[in-house]
């Protein structure tokens, strides 16, 4: 973040910017607010603070229900980690509850998907679907469940809703002017989701296998839970970054996932990130690793380490022999991450 001190337009920009990265609001508006603190009164000011507030209680209901579900499955000998954003608030955050998301995300084998349905719906989950009309969870139409289930890598929705008795008034009244990921019910409480997202692969191509065979177990004020090795945590945010990037126009709304993986690669040694280049060749995304990597110094400000640059180099030319399909060279993904090509 620049040094002196900004403009109002300056200001208010950043923090539309923030505002759209809710996800890690918690992390990053602090600096954002010091960085502005001559346009603290500013109404885009008074926004990012309670979206600190209302994002930080959702995060930590997400923690609870997390953690408990982590200790179901280790009582009962189910191989689990977390993942993606579940994973790195425990790893590259310094307070988990900096980092919050739509679901709490969790990897398992296919083999005890239904085990871990049957946990989830003991501590009041229910499989649920979208309604469009009302903004609200319904519970699923088993049938079309069934049939999304069948054909994608990970369980439909499974719902708690949620309502906190313990919100201060303070904190009652910034969730209310918010209302991000939060809603008020019939009764005129104050009531949010939380949802469980139960991945039996990383996509239809890559398995949970090697990755739920060396976990390691992350601890967090407190919070112990088991996550995914070093190398494939970062594949992961490797792989979605890209992947999700070449193939969609996301409009200014990525500066979460950026946030992941800037501080995981700073909270990874240089043995972690030689396994990332071993796991991004083995699954032919060097293309992909390369485009994503290279953004961190010239868009996002972050100095890269010799290991890290030499990644760089030496994927910078493409194998002669091999188209680029054949290497799952799609381009670069940086426009479409913010809505221009």
């Amino acid at each position: 973040m620049q040094a002196e001190e900004p403009s109002r337009e300056e200001f208010a920009d950043a923090c539309d910017f923030v505002l759209k990265s809710w996800q890690v609001t918690g992390a990053v508006a602090p600096k954002l607010l010091a960085w502005g603190r001559a346009h603290a009164a500013e109404e885009t000011a008074c926004r990012v603070r309670d979206r600190m507030v209302s994002m930080s209680r959702l995060a930590r209901l997400q923690l609870e229900f997390g953690r408990e579900l982590s200790r179901a499955f280790e009582r009962e000998g189910i191989p689990y980690v977390l993942l993606k954003g579940s994973a790195t608030r425990l790893t590259a955050f310094e307070h988990p509850d900096e980092r919050c998301g739509h679901d709490v995300d969790l990897g398992v084998r296919a083999e005890n998907l239904d085990r871990v349905r049957e946990i989830a719906i003991e501590q009041g989950f229910v499989p649920s679907q979208w309604n469009r009309d009302t903004k609200r969870f319904e519970p699923a139409d088993p049938k079309l469940l069934a049939e999304v289930e069948a054909q994608h890598y990970e369980l439909g929705f499974l719902v708690n809703r949620q309502r906190p008795s313990d919100l201060s008034a303070e904190e009652d009244a910034a969730i209310r002017r918010d209302l991000k990921m939060w809603h008020v019910t019939d009764e005129g409480d104050l009531a949010c989701y939380v949802r469980i997202d139960v991945h039996h692969g990383l996509s239809l191509d890559i398995g949970l296998d090697d990755l739920l065979a060396s976990p390691t177990t992350a601890t967090c004020d407190g919070y112990a839970a088991r996550v995914p090795s070093p190398e494939w945590l970062l594949f992961h945010l490797v792989y979605k970054i890209y992947w999700e990037g070449v193939h969609h126009y996301h409009r200014k709304r990525n500066g979460f996932q950026y946030a992941d993986l800037s501080r995981q690669l700073l909270a990874t040694d240089e043995a972690g990130f030689a396994g990332l280049c071993e796991l991004l060749a083995e699954y032919y995304l060097d293309a992909g690793g390369h485009y994503v990597l290279r953004r961190l110094e010239s868009d996002v400000g972050m100095r890269l380490r010799d290991d890290q640059i030499e990644f760089l180099r030496r994927t910078a030319t493409p194998p002669s022999e091999s188209d680029p399909v054949g290497w799952n060279d799609l381009g670069d993904m940086w426009g479409r991450l913010w809505g221009h090509r």
